[in-house]
């Protein structure tokens, strides 16, 4: 039972990365992929510009709403959005955003925030735009 709930989440996960691209204009190609990352849901790598990957934990993806996955691809494909067109880059040393160098709190720093900020929004579009075709 649990492969068919993943497999249906990872389908509206894929639904999620053609809207949010959509949205924002991106000519990406994404990735999804599902591992074992422990304490957290999601994780966003981007290898170059034009190609990233949103790896999902396996017990999230498996187990999550309907709306927990809308959101959460939502985040990360934030992030994606972030990497092709306002400079985010990450790394154990450093992180910068909009050409400048972030030394504050990682909750509070201006990536996560705008992901946050994106996901319900993302998600009430979402339910609009399956609305709007059925």
């Amino acid at each position: 039972m649990g492969k068919v709930v993943e497999n249906h989440n990872l389908q509206i996960a894929s639904q999620v990365v053609h809207m949010v691209a959509a949205y924002f204009d991106l000519d990406v190609e994404v990735h999804l992929i599902v591992g074992n990352l422990g304490d957290s849901w999601a994780e966003t790598i981007c290898y170059c510009e034009g190609f990233g990957e949103i790896e999902f934990d396996k017990e999230f993806i498996s187990n999550a709403s309907r709306d927990e996955v809308i959101t959460v691809t939502a985040h990360e494909m934030v992030h994606i959005k972030q990497y092709e067109c306002d400079g985010l880059m990450l790394s154990e040393k450093a992180a910068y955003f909009k050409g400048k160098k972030w030394k504050g709190e990682y909750w509070f720093s201006p990536w996560e925030v705008e992901a946050r900020g994106y996901e319900q929004a993302f998600l009430h579009f979402f339910d609009q735009l399956q609305e709007n075709f059925s």
